[in-house]
């Protein structure tokens, strides 16, 4: 970027003072913004999500219409400033199996009473086969994707009465908070909350 001004030089004869042409050329930086602090579990997540060839929380086709059953999942965090819900935008996968299942399926031992999330980050960060296993674990047993709006609420595709599924999330609040909820879909609308008191330890 060049910028064109004047430095002084001196005074002119009748005590003004006077000024020369000036010119100083300085290269144009980007500030980039900070990133969003993204958990391990939930980076997992995205790279089943993109492995799977879907969108960030864009949800996936459901069973037929006309099931009559559908989820609401919605933030149990209290507003921040301004309003703000902590959950706006977060998304979320959905699942046929509890969490646990995926990993044992994709060769972890977990050991009684051990922590599912911590088991995750362990396999996600165990090197790439090992990663890419339970990513493609993860996607057979993936219903959908959700993606919380605005007010932190997320509607699933209509699913089947009376299937067991498993609303799995992970966002970094201040905290990292990991879910793993069980639900059984009824007709109509069955309501999920994440809140901390339900969330697992990692």
């Amino acid at each position: 970027m060049r910028v064109d001004g004047r430095v002084v030089t001196g005074s002119d004869p009748n005590g003004n003072i006077a000024y020369a042409p000036r010119s100083a050329s300085c290269a144009l930086g980007a500030l980039a913004p900070a990133g969003q602090r993204v958990s391990e579990v939930e980076a997992g997540m995205a790279a089943a999500r993109a492995s799977g060839g879907a969108s960030s929380g864009a949800p996936s086709p459901g069973p037929a219409a006309g099931s009559g059953a559908v989820l609401q999942v919605e933030s149990g965090f209290p507003k921040g400033a301004g309003g703000a819900v902590p959950l706006a935008g977060q998304a979320l996968m959905l699942l046929d199996t509890s969490l646990e299942n995926v990993l044992r399926e994709a060769g972890l031992v977990i050991p009684a009473g051990g922590s599912v999330g911590k088991a995750f980050v362990q396999e996600f960060k165990a090197g790439a086969e090992r990663r890419q296993k339970l990513i493609v674990t993860l996607n057979t047993h993936n219903i959908g994707y959700l993606k919380m709006d605005q007010n932190g609420i997320a509607l699933s595709p209509e699913l089947q009465v009376g299937r067991s599924y498993f609303v799995v999330a992970s966002v970094a609040v201040g905290t990292k908070y990991l879910w793993n909820v069980p639900v059984t879909a009824r007709a109509g609308w069955t309501k999920v909350v994440l809140s901390p008191a339900n969330s697992l330890p990692f």
